[in-house]
């Protein structure tokens, strides 16, 4: 791995290193993961736009619109995690990493948009997914009073969709990189010394303070 990308976790947990960064493998890796990451854009894509068709047609049940989101959001964090490699490609490439945020931006839309209907947590239940976007839809399909009750999963889900989406937006351009570099490493790699710090100065038994010592300097 390029050495900007290894934290020390990295190296003292996963035993990464960067000795081979300047072999001639690496464009050959780059170029395969480039294809995967493009594949997994696409796939994502093509998923929701069907599943939206389909739905729209009143073809598709609730159960059927669970599967496709939780589709799209498989292919989309393998394609999110792509990204980690293929950032200083993509920078040194702005048309080509322009392009990518555009599908980005649409397959992040389509998705938030596809997890509505999946807040209630009604997938086992015989509903067409058309009618599931407003409770007062399904409630005038179903026959047999039903109770609509609010998954916390779903707001959890949203959460870290648009989170891992900001981040790696943020890792695409080179403005954004040097802001996340100080204000959510740096900052954070400071606080975390002088913890350590008072970790060690502290007057706490040596069984205590060790695990709390190692801790922060793993992280």
């Amino acid at each position: 791995m390029p050495g900007p990308h290894l934290r020390r976790v990295d190296r003292q947990v996963f035993w990464a290193n960067s000795r081979n960064e300047g072999s001639r493998w690496r464009t050959v890796i780059e170029k395969v993961m480039m294809s995967l990451s493009d594949q997994q854009l696409v796939t994502g894509l093509a998923i929701l736009i069907a599943g939206y068709y389909e739905m729209m047609n009143n073809n598709l049940a609730l159960y059927h619109w669970h599967m496709i989101v939780w589709l799209a959001l498989l292919s989309s964090s393998v394609h999110i995690a792509s990204l980690t490699l293929l950032r200083d490609v993509l920078n040194n490439n702005p048309v080509l990493r322009n392009l990518r945020v555009a599908g980005m931006l649409i397959l992040l839309a389509l998705l938030a948009t596809a997890t509505w209907p999946t807040r209630a947590g009604l997938s086992a239940i015989p509903v067409p997914a058309k009618c599931c976007w407003t409770q007062s839809r399904a409630l005038e399909y179903m026959s047999q009073p039903v109770f609509y009750g609010f998954d916390p999963s779903w707001c959890i889900t949203l959460v870290m969709l648009l989170f891992a989406y900001a981040w790696k937006f943020c890792q695409l351009f080179e403005p954004s990189r040097g802001w996340v570099r100080k204000w959510l490493v740096a900052k954070p790699q400071a606080a975390s010394e002088r913890l350590m710090r008072r970790a060690v100065l502290s007057r706490q038994p040596r069984w205590l303070r060790w695990p709390i010592y190692k801790f922060m300097t793993v992280h």
